[in-house]
């Protein structure tokens, strides 16, 4: 019985996880959307599927941890700099935070008085914000699943660096 309550409570965090993680990942965008542009015109979707939640700024579909995306509308493509910070925002998030979990992941396994459960979790932590940062900042066009013919992050700082422009069908720029 125990050890079928840890599954049900893993698979629980791991999903907790997607989207946790990668709402931070999008919200990275859209931080640098607002820094760049001034403007909250930024909208995340998070999922694929019916939505369950929608707002002016979010909308969250039933198959929410299948990925995201951070449509910012008005992003100049003739300003390099902001193309590439609004583009690189969601991999410095995931980043940022590997490398933390990291740190308190190490520090948890010197303490011997905390629980096995807690360096497990932030072990998890660090490597799916690794893996996210990772998949993102590879420069391709999604061959399948739901962000399937969709730009990369590494792809839209690919052509924002190197004058390669928008794609417009492939890419959240909005225009």
């Amino acid at each position: 019985m125990q050890s079928l309550l840890d599954m049900i409570a893993s698979t629980v965090v791991i999903v907790l996880y997607f989207f946790i993680f990668i709402l931070l990942h999008e919200l990275g965008h859209a931080a640098f959307y607002r820094m760049v542009s001034g403007s909250n015109g930024w909208k995340i979707t998070m999922g694929i599927g019916k939505p369950i939640f929608q707002s002016d700024r979010f909308v969250i579909n039933s198959w929410f941890m299948m990925g995201g995306s951070c449509l910012s509308p008005g992003i100049s493509k003739h300003i390099k700099l902001h193309r590439v910070l609004v583009s690189s925002g969601g991999f410095l998030v995931n980043t940022l935070l590997a490398i933390l979990f990291y740190i308190f992941w190490q520090q948890s396994l010197l303490d011997g008085t905390i629980h096995n459960l807690i360096p497990q979790l932030l072990n998890i932590a660090m490597q799916f914000n690794v893996f996210l940062a990772l998949t993102a900042i590879v420069p391709i066009v999604y061959p399948f699943g739901p962000a399937r013919g969709k730009a990369s992050d590494g792809l839209r700082i690919y052509r924002a660096l190197f004058n390669k422009g928008c794609n417009c069908k492939d890419c959240n720029c909005g225009q």
